[in-house]
């Protein structure tokens, strides 16, 4: 028999445990008949790199080392993944993050949207990143076997200095505008091959020193 629930509202504040973060998270939603559902997540704050320090400081006591068996070599036998399980469900998801760090580097206005209708799965997402936008969409065919999925991130007009510093600890090294593009296409199994165009532009900019960006170059080159 169909199911209805009223809409449902949850929302709190949660502290993040070793990371000493207050973050505040709601969830609001509805589910609607046997197999559909329309949720949304809002979350404030959240320090990735304190979060991921709570599992990778634990280790269990007494632990003992497992000595692992070589596997032979050889091609991987392929794996075809059947979505058909999924087929009559319908989702919609919609969550939103005002700011995610890692370390020193922060991203903002985080905004992500997953869909799936009649076997049609679709992924968005957008944030801002030092006076610029990312953008990225997923598309993936599920009714096929093995199921054809494409890809596309774009990235405008990022401050290339404050990115390489507070993201990857170059100090120094270029000044002005990073943008970029990513396409990928392939298809949903084990192993995956893909296939994709990478393209790149440096705009109102100039490299300070580019032995920082590539330090296997010796000073006679630069």
């Amino acid at each position: 028999n169909d199911l209805a629930y009223s809409p449902a509202k949850l929302k709190g504040r949660v502290k993040i445990i070793g990371g000493g973060n207050v973050s505040k998270i709601s969830l609001e939603g509805k589910i609607t008949g046997t197999k559909a559902a329309n949720l949304e997540l809002k979350i404030d704050k959240l320090a990735g790199d304190k979060l991921l320090s709570i599992f990778t400081d634990i280790k269990p006591k007494d632990a003992k080392k497992k000595t692992k068996k070589k596997k032979k070599k050889g091609s991987p036998k392929e794996l075809k993944i059947d979505f058909s399980p999924l087929k009559g469900f319908n989702l919609d998801f919609v969550a939103s993050l005002k700011e995610f760090s890692w370390a020193r580097l922060k991203v903002s206005n985080i905004k992500f949207k997953l869909g799936l209708h009649d076997m049609a799965f679709v992924f968005q997402n957008e944030a801002a990143l030092y006076g610029g936008d990312i953008n990225a969409v997923v598309n993936a065919a599920l009714a096929k076997v093995p199921a054809p999925f494409s890809t596309k991130a774009t990235i405008k007009k990022i401050d290339g200095a404050k990115f390489l510093d507070e993201g990857l600890g170059i100090e120094d090294a270029i000044e002005g505008l990073l943008s970029a593009e990513v396409e990928v296409k392939g298809k949903l199994n084990y192993p995956t091959k893909v296939t994709g165009v990478v393209s790149a532009t440096f705009e109102k900019g100039k490299i300070i020193d580019a032995s920082k960006l590539l330090p296997g170059l010796s000073k006679e080159i630069l």
